[in-house]
C-alpha cells in the first residue's frame, strides 16, 4: 500500500513537472516580429545582483537583523519576478520555434528550430529549479542556497531563434 502511494506521488510529481516545463500562457505569435511586440527586456545582469552574496554580506553588515529580512526578502521576489518574465520569453520562444520547425522543409531551419525548443525545455527546468531555491531562500533569507544558472542557456535560446529568422528571411 505505502509503495503503491509513492508510485503515484512520483508519478503525479513527474506529471505535474512536465505540465510546467511545456504549458503556455500567452498569445500566440504570428511571427518574429510579434515576438519583438511583445517581448519583455530581461537584463540577467540584474538578476545577478540581487542575488549578489557580496551585497547580501554589505546589506547583513549595515543593517538591523529585521531590516536585513525584509529587504532581502524584496530582493529576492524581485528576482522571482525576473524569472517569471524569462520564463515568459522562454514559452514564447518555444512557440516560435515549433511554427518555424513546422513552416519550411530546410533541413538546417529544421534542426535550428530543433535546438531551439530542446534548450527552451533545458532552460525552463532550470528556471523551475531556480524558483524553487528562490522561494527557500524568501522563506529563510539568511539560508546560503546558490540558485542554478540560466544565463547560457537564455542566451542560446536567444541567438537560436536569430539564426531561425535569418534562415527564414534568406531565399532559398
Amino acid at each position: 500500500m505505502v509503495s503503491t502511494l509513492a508510485i503515484l506521488g512520483v508519478a503525479s510529481a513527474a506529471l505535474i513537472l512536465a505540465w510546467s516545463l511545456l504549458r503556455s500562457r500567452h498569445p500566440d505569435i504570428p511571427d518574429g516580429r510579434g515576438w519583438e511586440e511583445i517581448r519583455q527586456d530581461v537584463d540577467v545582469k540584474v538578476f545577478r545582483v540581487l542575488l549578489d552574496i557580496e551585497e547580501e554580506r554589505f546589506l547583513r553588515n549595515s543593517l538591523s537583523n529585521d531590516q536585513f529580512l525584509v529587504f532581502q526578502r524584496r530582493r529576492i521576489r524581485l528576482a522571482l519576478e525576473v524569472l517569471t518574465m524569462v520564463e515568459d520569453n522562454t514559452a514564447m520562444l518555444m512557440r516560435l520555434g515549433q511554427r518555424a520547425r513546422m513552416k519550411v522543409d530546410d533541413r538546417t531551419l529544421t534542426q535550428c528550430a530543433d535546438q531551439l525548443i530542446a534548450t527552451a525545455i533545458q532552460l525552463r527546468f532550470n528556471l523551475l529549479l531556480a524558483r524553487s531555491c528562490l522561494s527557500i531562500r524568501w522563506l529563510f533569507p539568511s539560508c546560503k542556497l546558490s540558485v542554478p544558472a540560466f544565463e547560457e542557456r537564455y542566451q542560446q535560446i536567444l541567438i537560436s531563434l536569430a539564426q531561425i529568422q535569418r534562415m527564414s528571411q534568406s531565399p532559398a
